[in-house]
């Protein structure tokens, strides 16, 4: 059964990925992100499809998308965003989230949100707790992205 999915950040890394999987799985995907597909090594080179749709949008701001799945992957994930632009880092995880959540919620939509911001850190922690040794350019994501309780632990 084919699906109508939002990929929030289709144009990062696990984004792109996931984009051209449900893709190949026969779904009609709407790739949004600020960044152009252009900027993804994967989607520049794709050939047109006719179920594939680029959206350049801010998710800050709004959006309202017929859809039966969501996937929230968005964030400004390089520290050098984090650092220069805090605030903004922020907002894309917290208001982001909750326009997310609003749409899932107007559309009957499932959403997953996922979140990288653990990767920059100095090994599996808990970004509840500030480490002295920790770097303080990625507490912006971290905080942005911050889930109460561990990660779960998938099987090998």
């Amino acid at each position: 059964m084919q699906k109508r999915i939002v990929v929030l950040g289709g144009v990062g890394f696990i984004g792109s990925h996931l984009c051209l999987r449900l893709l190949n799985d026969g779904h009609e995907v709407f790739c949004v992100d600020i960044r152009d597909t252009a900027d993804s090594p994967l989607l520049r080179d794709m050939p047109p499809h006719p179920e594939f749709r680029y959206v350049r949008h801010n998710i800050v701001n709004a959006f309202g998308i017929r859809c039966d799945e969501i996937y929230n992957l968005a964030a400004p994930s390089r520290v050098r965003y984090n650092k220069a632009l805090p605030v903004e880092s922020l907002k894309v995880s917290i208001l982001g989230s909750i326009n997310a959540l609003d749409t899932a919620r107007s559309e009957h939509a499932r959403i997953l949100y996922a979140s990288t911001g653990d990767i920059y850190g100095t090994g599996y922690r808990d970004t509840s707790v500030e480490a002295a040794d920790g770097c303080p350019t990625h507490r912006t994501l971290a905080e942005g992205k911050r889930r109460r309780g561990p990660a779960p632990r998938l099987p090998v």
